[in-house]
This record gives structure tokens, C-alpha cells and sequence, in this order.
């Protein structure tokens, strides 16, 4: 029997034996999730207030770019030990925490955990980033994860922002190219998740100035004209922070015999829903409203949880401070429309 150990796998010959573990199914979902890491990060980017937008768009020769107008990677900082820059560490090394530079809040669009730059450098045969820093926009390119050639700063003057233009590794991914549909809903909601943030995509420009509220009476308006009758819908809608929660809530629509839910954590869906909605329901509850639809997006700028969230979240007093936030802007709206245990023809709902 030999004993000799095993040489341990690099990351990329990782990524290579076991895919489905960073990119879950291959084809278009694969590289859709890519798409999301880098889209995620400039979202991120946004919610520190240092960037307006995020573009995705997929060029006829096959690259597909990701830009915004955020400060710019740290190309000129020095990596962990000092071998290289750090925004070439960020691109070529995988980091295991939930953020390379633990900064939060910190958004997933994708529903599965991802290892940053990183990833997506490694499932590409080729990568080519350029990004403004402090008036230098500085270029490096990639190659299925290894730096082609040293960062350079390729123009001086007064730019801003970062693109990244990526071709995968069809081989890998098994998808050249993302799922138009796909790709086009997971941008409109990026736009409806973060209000006032501008969402490129491709040729067409998204922005939810009003966040959930615009989702919500966009879904009410479809439902109008099976109720018409009922008059219009009343819809609440309450963004603003508690505690290290930022919290973006609406609810719109008729009494009904089961609320319709849609929840998020820090850019994911919750399809099992969790603390979150248990706080909103506590609100709900309190002011005897039991609207047709409730939607409820947290971010948390608590860097603890600020990480990926699965199907349920169960973060300790998220419940709490989420009804406590509620509570009051809920039992206004009630009060001034008539509805809920205000309403004096139904009663308080029980």
C-alpha cells in the first residue's frame, strides 16, 4: 500500500474535478451564476454609496462585459505578503470567508455560495479587467485563472469605474453565452431589490425608484382586472434602516384568506421565508391587516450576516427589530385609509 500523501488540489484542478460544487448544473444557470458574482459585487458597491449603476451586455463577438462606476479595484495595493497587487490576488486566489475584505453589507443575487473574483476568473478562458483608481485606469488579463500579464495603467485622467469583459470556458460552463430571459429577470429584479439603482441590460435601462412599493402595485395592477369591482388596492410600502437592518417592505392588496409572501436577505431569495417574515407578519397582525401580498427585502450591515442566505433565515433577533420597525409606519397607513382594525365595516381581523 503506498502511503505517500496526496498532493493537494489546486483550486482551479478543484473547480475542475467537482463543477457542480462552485457552479451547481452546467449550462446557461452555470454561467448565470458567474454573471451574478460580478453584478453582486458592484450592488455592493451601490449600497455603500460609492456607484449609481451596473451594466450587464453580451458583445456579438461573444465577450460578455460587466461595468460600473464604482472606485475601482485595488490594483494599487499590495497583496497579502506582497507579490502581487491585491485586486491580481482577488482575481487569481479563493477566499473562504464570506467576503474577501469582510466589508458589508454584502448582496447575493445567486442562489448558491461563490469564492468572489476568483471563480469567476478560473471558468474563463479568457478575462480582461480595466478599472479607474485614483486617476489611472489600470488593465490586466486573465487566463482560465492565472494573470496573462502584470496590472498596467494603460490612461491618466479623471475616469471612474470598472468593466470586466469575460468569455467562459465553454468546455466547463458548457454555455458560451447566457439565457436572454433569464439573464433580463434577474437584472429587473436586481432594480426592484435595491430602489434608485440603474440596471443595464444590454440596450435596455431598469430603475425601481421605489424599490418593493413599485413591484407591489406592479403586481396589483395585473390583479385589478380580475377585481375591479373592490376598488383600487392600498399599498404600503416603508424603507429606511433598524438597528444593522436596512429594511425595504410593502404590502398591497384586499383581504384575503392567505397572504401571498415574497421574501429576500441581502439579495437572495427566501422561498422558506424565516425570521424576516416573521417580524412583518407580527406587524401585519398587530394592525389587523391581512393584505393580499407582502414583500420584505433585508439587508444586513451587521458584517456577522452579512453572508449568503439559504432557503430560511434564522438570524437572532431579526424577528424583533423588524416588527418593531413596522409596527408604527403599519398602524398609520391603517389608520388613515380606513383598513385593517380600522376598517369600521370589517372589523378587526382575527
Amino acid at each position: 500500500m503506498d502511503a505517500t500523501p496526496s498532493k493537494p488540489l489546486t483550486f482551479g484542478e478543484a473547480i475542475r474535478r467537482r463543477p457542480g460544487m462552485y457552479l451547481g448544473d452546467p449550462g446557461p444557470e452555470a454561467l448565470q451564476h458567474l454573471i451574478d458574482e460580478l453584478v453582486s459585487n458592484a450592488i455592493d458597491q451601490f449600497l455603500m454609496g460609492r456607484a449609481s449603476f451596473v451594466g450587464v451586455r453580451v458583445h456579438d463577438d461573444g465577450g460578455i462585459e460587466v461595468t460600473d462606476d464604482g472606485p475601482g479595484l485595488p490594483f494599487d495595493e499590495p497583496a497579502p505578503g506582497g507579490s502581487a497587487s491585491l485586486a491580481t490576488h482577488w482575481f487569481t486566489t479563493p477566499h473562504y470567508t464570506a467576503r474577501a475584505d469582510d466589508h458589508a453589507p454584502h448582496v447575493h443575487l445567486h442562489n448558491r455560495s461563490g469564492v468572489g473574483l476568483a471563480l469567476v476568473s478560473h471558468c474563463c478562458t479568457s478575462l480582461v479587467c480595466r478599472s479607474w483608481r485614483d486617476g489611472a485606469q489600470w488593465e490586466q488579463a486573465f487566463a482560465i485563472g492565472e494573470p496573462v500579464d502584470a496590472p498596467r495603467v494603460v490612461v491618466r485622467g479623471d475616469g471612474r469605474g470598472t468593466s470586466i469583459v469575460m468569455r467562459p470556458d465553454v468546455d466547463l460552463v458548457e454555455a458560451a453565452s447566457p439565457a436572454p430571459a433569464p439573464l433580463r429577470a434577474s437584472l429587473w429584479q436586481a432594480a426592484h431589490l435595491f430602489a434608485g439603482l440603474r440596471v443595464h441590460c444590454n440596450d435596455e435601462v431598469f430603475i425601481a425608484r421605489e424599490g418593493l412599493r413599485d413591484l407591489a402595485q406592479l403586481h396589483d395592477d395585473t390583479a385589478m382586472i380580475r377585481r375591479a369591482e373592490q376598488g383600487p388596492p392600498q399599498t404600503f410600502h416603508w424603507h429606511g434602516r433598524c438597528g444593522d437592518y436596512e429594511i425595504d417592505a410593502a404590502a398591497s392588496g384586499w383581504r384575503g384568506v392567505d397572504t401571498y409572501w415574497h421574501t429576500w436577505i441581502n439579495g437572495r431569495e427566501t422561498p422558506l421565508h424565516g425570521e424576516h417574515r416573521n417580524g412583518f407578519g407580527d406587524a401585519l397582525a398587530a394592525v389587523g391587516w391581512q393584505p393580499a401580498s407582502a414583500m420584505l427585502h433585508v439587508i444586513a450591515h451587521d458584517p456577522r450576516y452579512a453572508h449568503p442566505t439559504r432557503d430560511e433565515y434564522v438570524s437572532p433577533g431579526a424577528r424583533e427589530a423588524i416588527r418593531a420597525a413596522l409596527t408604527g409606519p403599519l398602524e398609520a397607513f391603517c389608520r388613515e385609509r380606513g383598513i385593517g382594525r380600522h376598517d369600521p365595516k370589517r372589523g378587526p381581523i382575527t
